[in-house]
């Protein structure tokens, strides 16, 4: 194993946490320039959203998500206020939540985005639904409290993720990931037997060299930081989590990545943090850009 060894990294704690409290965000884009990309979103993108939400839902609410987290990550870098960036988070959930009911075939519900209120009549296998995406929705929803929208979305199965290639034998870690995620948000007493198989299945190659780098540097540490979590540590906790915030910004200043809003926050981490906060009532000690207070510890002004 090399030196930078993603899975080294997040095994050696820093020896004085005391004096490595802050990691800063890395270089992004210009303030001017997010603020366009999150003008665009409100004043473009999301009236052609609603509208094809209406006529073409199977082609448009997985498609929206992309942008509609760029919103949530633009309106963190440009500081906007706790109030407008509740609100981006809160779009972002709606639509998310209804993208997975509608995919999943569950029976017909009524929605209300943005202000408009939306009928839709699911089908089936009719969306291509990631579980990158899942994990996003239900980070989402950890944040926002939303206990029934966090019921739904670990209700659905492996069937619901066949387009994201779920059953194949070399996304094998995707299914150990989420049957962790699934049971550990249930609070079922096995979770810590699903948790010890999916880190034996982070530290696997993937099917691809980028997929690889991604479980190595942002969710291999998450699960990680989640052990200590059910541990009760809250010092090895806060170890962990700036182990983890260390290997987000790694792999977000990629030079394919480093422009890429995903990277500006981690709602993985935060949403760690806030169940952290919530259920162990654990103080955080590590500062970072990464995971804005008001959001670690679910603030809503």
């Amino acid at each position: 194993m090399t030196n930078d060894s993603p899975r080294q990294l997040c095994l050696i704690a820093p020896p004085y946490l005391d004096t490595l409290k802050k990691i800063e965000r890395h270089q992004t884009l210009d303030k001017k320039d997010a603020a366009q990309i999150l003008s665009y979103i409100e004043n473009d993108l999301l009236p052609l959203m609603l509208e094809r939400f209406a006529q073409k839902p199977h082609s448009m609410l997985g498609a929206s998500l992309g942008h509609l987290l760029n919103a949530v990550n633009c309106a963190v870098l440009l500081e906007r206020s706790p109030p407008e960036i509740w609100h981006y988070l809160e779009l972002f959930k709606t639509v998310a939540v209804c993208h997975f009911r509608f995919g999943s075939g569950a029976a017909p519900f009524t929605a209300t985005i943005n202000g408009t209120t939306l009928h839709f009549v699911p089908e089936a296998h009719s969306e291509y639904m990631y579980l990158d995406n899942w994990v996003t929705a239900t980070d989402v929803c950890i944040l926002l409290g939303d206990r029934e929208s966090l019921s739904f979305l670990t209700t659905l199965t492996e069937d619901d993720f066949s387009n994201d290639n779920y059953t194949k034998q070399e996304n094998h870690f995707n299914r150990e990931y989420y049957q962790f995620i699934r049971t550990f948000l249930n609070n079922q007493q096995n979770s810590e037997n699903f948790l010890t198989a999916a880190i034996a299945a982070a530290i696997q190659p993937q099917d691809n060299p980028l997929r690889t780098k991604f479980v190595n540097l942002i969710c291999y540490p998450q699960l990680r930081l989640l052990q200590e979590l059910i541990a009760g540590d809250v010092q090895a906790f806060n170890e962990q989590l700036y182990l983890a915030l260390t290997a987000h910004q790694q792999f977000w200043t990629q030079e394919t990545h480093i422009y890429n809003p995903k990277g500006w926050i981690s709602l993985k981490l935060l949403a760690t943090c806030a169940i952290a906060v919530e259920s162990q009532n654990f103080t955080i000690e590590v500062k970072s850009d990464y995971i804005p207070p008001f959001l670690a510890n679910c603030r809503r002004c």
